[in-house]
């Protein structure tokens, strides 16, 4: 699915795999300019950019590290110098660590907190000084059903999902009355890498094709998310077809947590 975005310049976090690249590739095809980051992934980030660049000439990759306050402000003087002020931030990046609260170390902790939430904020006290100056820009948060379904041994991961809805309407009230909109997006389960490498058996343990038979039964639409899913509701969510549309939580589970 496609939307106008013709002379937008987009900024997705964690936008080389799953689905951030689902998002940049549904933005880039819709007309943006797309500047991808990621963080590590040379072979993610190489493929996301030749596909980038079969839309427009001038999107890219970019790496930096977006849990550091300096890295995130190169990165936005790097794009703004490059394509313009992104008029589109999409904070997706995001990392979980599995385990009880019991368990769970201060430096796993920490490491979630800095690539989920301080992100999000890194990100978006860069993106929003040039939106409200230039009296419109959107801003889509890739939140998680997480935050409410007291996801057990994701403790860290759900707090920081909470805290991005939190931030999201925080900045849809500080920012809405000067053009800028903020919503957020809750994935439900989505089928990407992240079930295959988050442990040996995958993300929630067991077999993949059980784990996916297994979620389906749950969903009333009988399947899993896939990374379209969520890119085709954030692009609705950037364009002017969402102009109404501001401090809202799109919830894209399939109906599983009705």
């Amino acid at each position: 699915m496609t939307f106008d975005l013709s002379g937008e310049i987009a900024l997705v976090t964690g936008g080389t795999r799953g689905i951030g690249r689902a998002i940049s590739e549904t933005l880039a095809a819709s007309g943006a300019t797309v500047v991808a980051n990621y963080h590590s992934n040379e072979q993610a980030a190489a493929e996301t950019d030749r596909h980038l660049s079969e839309h427009n000439d001038d999107s890219r990759v970019l790496q930096f590290d977006v849990s550091d306050a300096d890295a995130v402000s190169d990165a936005f003087e790097t794009v703004a110098a490059t394509v313009g002020a992104p008029t589109i931030l999409v904070n997706n990046a995001g990392i979980l660590e599995q385990d009880t609260l019991d368990c769970t170390t201060e430096d796993c902790w920490d490491s979630v907190v800095d690539v989920n939430l301080k992100s999000t904020f890194l990100c978006a006290r860069e993106a929003l000084g040039p939106m409200r100056d230039a009296g419109r820009g959107a801003i889509v948060n890739i939140s998680s059903v997480a935050r409410e379904n007291g996801a057990e041994g994701l403790g860290g991961y759900a707090a920081t999902k909470g805290g991005q809805v939190s931030l999201t309407k925080v900045m849809a009230k500080e920012h809405g009355p000067y053009g800028v909109r903020t919503n957020a997006v809750a994935p439900g389960l989505i089928e990407t890498d992240i079930w295959k490498e988050t442990d040996g058996d995958g993300m929630l343990g067991g077999d993949e094709d059980e784990v996916r038979a297994m979620w389906a039964e749950q969903s009333p639409l009988g399947r899993v998310g896939f990374p379209e899913d969520v890119a085709s509701v954030t692009g609705f969510l950037v364009s002017d077809q969402a102009a109404y549309l501001n401090g809202e939580v799109i919830t894209v589970d399939g109906g599983t947590n009705l």
